[in-house]
């Protein structure tokens, strides 16, 4: 049984990754930005039980994202892990504006997506939907092709798993 979870879930990322690429593919030739940014971060869901009854809030996770349209509209794809028995892809578009706040560029971010959870207790692999906002700010800038940003969000995840996490993290943007 184990087994067939396994490659029931190798398949679905598979396929995951196939049709992300097909976005990336869109992507590049929607959007004159040349850039690509890898994100990794900590997660935190205090809401979140097992299924068990425990408490198991921890989790981590990682995104890359691109430029659509504009350099204010982005669409990702990302690898959640939650709870220590919960796993998910997921796809998203966020919107960004920049803020001058102490002589320095803050962005803020809304975002909206679909995830599919493919372990844990919500094992019913059907699409659910995640609305969130965030903050995020360049911290280093070795050259105009590379940064480094640190980043907060906040995310409401909808069916299945309906609980609310926390992401603070980094993420790498190369410009090309």
């Amino acid at each position: 049984m184990k087994m067939k979870k396994l490659t029931i879930g190798a398949v679905l990322l598979l396929t995951a990754t196939t049709v992300q690429a097909g976005w990336l593919g869109f992507a590049q030739q929607t959007s004159e930005a040349k850039q690509l940014t890898f994100a990794a971060y900590p997660g935190y869901a205090p809401d979140l039980t097992l299924s068990d009854g425990t408490k198991a809030p921890l989790g981590a996770g990682v995104a890359l994202l691109y430029p659509v349209l504009t350099e204010y509209t982005f669409v990702g794809a990302r690898v959640d892990w939650l709870g220590r028995e919960f796993w998910a892809p997921s796809f998203n578009a966020t919107v960004k504006k920049d803020v001058q706040l102490f002589e320095h560029n803050f962005t803020v971010f809304g975002m909206g997506g679909g995830i599919i959870p493919l372990g844990g207790n919500v094992e019913n692999r059907e699409l659910g939907a995640i609305v969130g906002t965030g903050i995020y700010t360049t911290i280093w800038r070795p050259s105009e092709k590379l940064s480094l940003q640190v980043f907060y969000a906040y995310e409401h995840w909808f069916s299945p798993l309906n609980t609310g996490v926390h992401r603070p993290g980094v993420a790498l943007t190369y410009k090309w």
